[in-house]
């Protein structure tokens, strides 16, 4: 198993205790900070790499190169607008699955799923245009309850 984890800094740590603490038979690497490696076969000498979103942007060429299986991206509103360097980075990524994880996916407004869910399913909602004007307003009015069916069987699998 081969398994990536972006999270933001505050959380690296809480990372490696969970892994130490529930999986001690997996082995882990932090790849953040000055002495993180620029080796793609000390990355792959483990099985979970646990980096942070800033160090994915600026390590993104050699990330890209690597055949994930798991890619996971915690507190994965970090990634919301889809045209900032470490939403780009986040989908240049390899995985044979991916995986958001977070507690606020709509921080501002509903257009913040987007990026999230491209992430998860490149191209499963079309362009940020095709979104805006077949989804966004589904999403705005829930309350109609014939606007329901259209949201729930786009997104039910999420």
């Amino acid at each position: 198993m081969k398994a990536l984890v972006v999270c933001p800094t505050t959380l690296i740590y809480n990372w490696e205790n969970e892994i130490t603490k529930f999986t001690p038979e997996l082995t882990y690497r932090l790849h953040h900070g000055e002495a993180r490696t620029r080796t793609k076969e000390e990355i792959m000498d483990h099985e979970i790499t646990i980096t942070t979103y800033g160090t994915l942007r600026s390590d993104i060429k050699l990330l890209m190169s690597i055949d994930f299986d798991y890619v996971v991206l915690d507190e994965s509103q970090a990634i919301k607008n889809p045209g900032s360097k470490v939403t780009k980075a986040a989908c240049l990524l390899k995985a044979k699955k991916r995986l958001c994880m977070g507690g606020t996916p709509l921080q501002n407004n509903t257009f913040d799923i987007f990026a999230q869910m491209n992430f998860l399913n490149p191209g499963m909602l079309g362009t940020m245009e095709f979104f805006r004007q077949n989804f966004l307003y589904q999403l705005i009015n829930l309350a109609s309850k014939t606007e329901r069916p259209i949201c729930k069987n786009s997104f039910h699998l999420f």
